[in-house]
């Protein structure tokens, strides 16, 4: 069995691997192509030159999350899953074999305004909801969320807190 190396660093894949030279990478805000492959292969995490914002985009490329799953039971009764909260990441499937699962953002869901997430399917919305998550099944059964907390730099970050 053969094994092959890839790039989930989605500018070096996309580009098919990083230049030489200090040009600005596509989509990395301005960081340059000598940067991003030198932390893509485990270079300093403290590059000097990098202006904030710079240093904010190199950092998301190797950004990192916690995520927290959460089985739940589900019925023909609309429930609180979630409350509002910051969250980087949100992923809901619905674990059933038969029943359809409605999720409602910041409302509570019907089966006429609810998102629905038929028997054995799931839903990864591109934006990440912040508001509370509803849900109500067809029938009762299981469904799984995963979530994440909001990145921000230095929060999710291991190691001491910042001192004043």
């Amino acid at each position: 069995m053969s094994s092959k190396r890839f790039s989930l660093n989605p500018v070096i894949a996309a580009t098919g691997g990083a230049p030489t030279g200090g040009e600005p990478a596509p989509g990395s805000g301005g960081v340059p192509w000598d940067l991003i492959a030198m932390r893509h292969r485990g270079g300093r995490r403290g590059m000097g030159g990098l202006d904030p914002f710079q240093q904010m985009m190199l950092n998301a490329l190797q950004r990192r999350a916690m995520f927290i799953t959460t089985p739940f039971n589900y019925t023909t009764t609309v429930a609180l899953l979630r409350p509002q909260e910051e969250r980087g990441y949100f992923f809901i499937q619905n674990n059933s074999l038969a029943a359809s699962l409605y999720v409602g953002f910041g409302q509570q869901p019907t089966p006429s305004t609810g998102v629905v997430v038929p028997a054995g399917g799931y839903y990864e919305p591109f934006q990440v909801p912040q508001n509370e998550i509803w849900v109500i099944g067809s029938a009762t059964d299981v469904g799984m969320l995963i979530t994440a907390p909001l990145f921000q730099l230095g929060m999710n970050a291991p190691g001491p807190e910042p001192t004043e």
